[in-house]
């Protein structure tokens, strides 16, 4: 920490663009958490003429831990970030929803993070080729009239992956049980 301190020392001075360029230089090196909300306010502080873009992060969970990083790559790349984020796991209601906090906000670009909880299958998904079929049909569908719904609010989608669980779904059956992901 007490070369970052340096480090932002050193670039926290000269004109206001010098210092942006410097600030967001610092971000590249790998910080840590509390180093990046350190500079997450210096950057802000030196963000006052930057054009200002609306952003949605539509998370299954909270986006907390993960919002200043974004707001400070937004920063350091030119951007005044203001940023919606709906209550906790209300996403995919109040994108769907005529007339939302979200709808009225009108995000310009709308960060959408899934989870695998957010798409559970069915029971027999492990079982029945046609429920695993009809289960990634469903999740389709419903990933289609979010995206459908956000660029009808103006907002360019950003979908990231499905993240994969990190244990055995089926336990010690993984290797045995049909349809399991080890099967």
């Amino acid at each position: 920490m007490a070369a970052f301190k340096d480090r932002l020392r050193e670039a926290l001075g000269g004109d206001v663009a010098a210092r942006r360029a410097r600030l967001a230089a610092l971000l590249e090196e790998g910080l840590g958490p509390g180093e990046i909300k350190v500079l997450h306010r210096h950057l802000l502080e030196n963000s006052g003429d930057l054009p200002t873009l609306r952003c949605a992060l539509l998370f299954a969970g909270t986006a907390a831990p993960w919002r200043l990083f974004f707001e400070a790559e937004l920063l350091a790349a030119g951007l005044r970030p203001q940023i919606y984020e709906p209550a906790f796991a209300a996403s995919m209601q109040e994108a769907l929803q005529a007339g939302s906090g979200l709808e009225r906000f009108a995000p310009e670009v709308a960060i959408v993070a899934t989870h695998y909880r957010d798409f559970p299958p069915p029971a027999e998904f492990a079982s029945d080729e046609a429920a695993r079929v009809n289960a990634l049909e469903e999740t389709q569908q419903k990933l289609r009239a979010l995206w459908s719904r956000l660029l009808e609010m103006g907002a360019l989608v950003v979908q990231n992956d499905m993240d994969i669980p990190p244990f055995l779904p089926f336990g010690h059956y993984e290797l045995r049980h049909p349809g399991s992901p080890s099967a």
